[in-house]
C-alpha cells in the first residue's frame, strides 16, 4: 500500500512570507508540471513505491543543477522529499532534500528535523534486534534536540507531545535517557497554557488584523507569561504604543549596558506588573524588577528609594512563595541570558540575473488578442502574525554541513 503522510507544519513568519510564496507560485507548480507532472503521474499509478524513489533521486540532481537562486529548486527539493519518503531506498535522497530545504529556508529549519524525525520513527516501528536500538536512541536525541526549537518558538504543546512520545520510545529501547523526559514534560505543562492563548489570539489576530484586543493579549503574554519583551514588540508596535517599546527594547540589552536611570525605570516597570495577572508572568515581572533594581543600587549605591523598590520587590515574590534562594537563582539566571549575543547571519548574495535583451518591433501589425478573463480565486487562508524579532536566547542557529552528515550517517545500514 502506498504511504499516506500527514502534511508538514509550515511556520508562517514575516521575513519568510515572501520566499515561501515565490516557492509555490502559479509559475513555478506550472513549471514542474509540464516538466515532471507526467512522470509523477506515472509512478503514483503504480503499486510499487520503489519507482517513486528512483524519480526522488532525479528530481534531487536537477535541483541540484538549478541552483538556490531559482525557486524551482524549493518545488524540487520538496517533491523529492514527498517521493524519497516512500521507500527505504529513496530515503537518503529525501534527506539530502531536508538539509537543503533547511539551508535555502533557515526558519523552516525546525520543519525539515521533524520529517528527519518521522523517517527516524518509519524504520524504528519496522526494525528489531539492534536497529530498533540504533534507531530509537535516534528518535530520543532528535525529540530532544527538536523540543528545544519548539521551546524557542513558544511551541509548548507541540514540545510536550514530542516528548510524551519520545519517552514512550525510550522505555521501550530501555534507554538511561528515560529519566530525562518527565522533568521536561513538567517544566513545560505550565507554559502549554499560555501558548494556547496565544494560539487564539493570533487566529483572532489573523482575521481581523484591527483587532485591538488580540494585540493586547499577544503583548502581554509574550511580555509577562513568557518574559519575552523583544517578541512582544511586535504587537505593541502594531498598538501604536510607543514609548512601550522603547521600554521593550531596553529590557532586551544585557543588563551591564544599563546605565541607573535605565534601569531604574525597567525596575519601576516591571515591579508594577508584579500586582496582577497568572502567577508565573508576577513571577517573571518580580525577578525582572528585582535584576534592575540590583543593577541601579550597583551604580547608586544606598539610593533609598531603590532599596525600597528592592525591598517591595522582595515581599511580593514570598508572597508567591518564592523563596530568597530561589529568587537570587532567578534572578541570576536571568542576568546570564540577557548577556547571550547572536552574531548577525550572513545574508547571501543573489545570484545575478541576465537581462533580456529587448524585442526588435515587428512593422506587420496585428490583430489584438483577447484574454480570457480570470476564474476568481479562494481567498488564501490568513497568515498568523508572528514575532519579527526574538531574543537572542531564542534565536535558532542554522544547522551545520557536519550536523547534517551525521544525522544522516545512521542510514548507511
Amino acid at each position: 500500500m502506498r504511504t499516506l503522510v500527514t502534511s508538514a507544519l509550515l511556520i508562517a513568519l514575516f521575513a519568510t512570507t515572501s520566499a515561501l510564496l515565490a516557492a509555490h507560485s502559479k509559475e513555478v507548480e506550472a513549471r514542474f508540471d509540464s516538466t515532471y507532472g507526467a512522470a509523477v503521474r506515472g509512478v503514483k499509478s503504480t503499486r510499487s513505491t520503489a519507482d517513486d524513489a528512483k524519480l526522488a533521486a532525479v528530481l534531487l540532481a536537477d535541483a541540484e543543477k538549478a541552483g538556490n537562486a531559482d525557486p524551482f529548486a524549493v518545488k524540487l527539493y520538496e517533491e523529492t522529499w514527498e517521493l524519497g519518503k516512500l521507500h527505504t531506498t529513496g530515503f537518503p535522497p529525501a534527506v539530502d532534500a531536508l538539509q537543503q530545504l533547511a539551508r535555502m529556508q533557515p526558519k523552516r529549519q525546525l520543519e525539515m528535523q521533524e520529517n528527519l524525525l518521522w523517517l527516524y520513527e518509519v524504520i524504528f516501528r519496522n526494525a528489531k534486534g539492534e536497529t530498533s536500538s540504533k534507531f530509537g536512541n535516534a528518535i530520543v536525541d532528535l525529540t530532544k534536540e527538536i523540543v528545544e526549537g519548539k521551546k524557542k518558538r513558544a511551541e509548548y504543546s507541540d514540545a510536550i507531545k514530542l516528548l510524551t512520545k519520545g519517552q514512550a520510545i525510550a522505555r521501550a529501547i530501555k534507554s538511561p535517557k528515560v529519566d530525562h523526559f518527565t522533568p521536561l514534560i513538567q517544566e513545560l505543562r505550565p507554559l502549554a497554557v499560555i501558548d494556547t492563548k496565544i494560539q487564539i489570539a493570533k487566529r483572532a489576530l489573523a482575521k481581523d488584523v484591527k483587532d485591538k484586543g488580540a494585540m493586547t493579549d499577544l503583548r502581554d503574554h509574550y511580555l509577562r507569561d513568557l518574559d519575552r519583551p523583544i517578541s512582544a514588540k511586535t504587537y505593541t508596535e502594531m498598538l501604536g504604543d510607543s514609548a512601550m517599546v522603547q521600554k521593550m527594547t531596553l529590557a532586551g540589552q544585557p543588563v551591564d549596558s544599563l546605565d541607573a536611570s535605565a534601569a531604574g525605570e525597567l525596575a519601576g516597570w516591571y515591579a508594577s506588573m508584579g500586582d496582577d495577572g497568572l502567577a508565573l508572568g508576577r513571577q517573571n515581572a518580580l525577578i525582572r524588577a528585582k535584576v534592575y533594581y540590583e543593577r541601579a543600587l550597583q551604580l547608586k549605591a544606598g539610593d533609598a528609594q531603590l532599596k525600597a523598590g528592592l525591598d517591595a520587590v522582595h515581599a511580593k515574590l514570598s508572597a508567591l512563595k518564592v523563596s530568597e534562594p530561589e529568587a537570587n537563582d532567578l534572578a541570576r539566571s536571568r542576568r546570564d541570558r540577557l548577556g547571550i549575543t547572536v552574531a548577525a547571519r550572513p545574508v547571501p548574495k543573489p545570484e545575478p540575473k541576465p537581462v533580456p535583451k529587448p524585442p526588435k518591433p515587428d512593422p506587420t501589425p496585428k490583430p489584438p488578442v483577447v484574454k480570457p478573463q480570470p476564474q476568481p480565486e479562494p481567498a488564501p487562508e490568513p497568515a498568523m502574525v508572528e514575532p519579527k524579532e526574538v531574543e537572542p536566547e531564542n534565536e535558532e542557529k542554522e544547522l551545520t554541513e557536519e550536523y547534517w552528515r551525521n544525522r544522516k550517517s545512521i542510514f548507511d545500514f
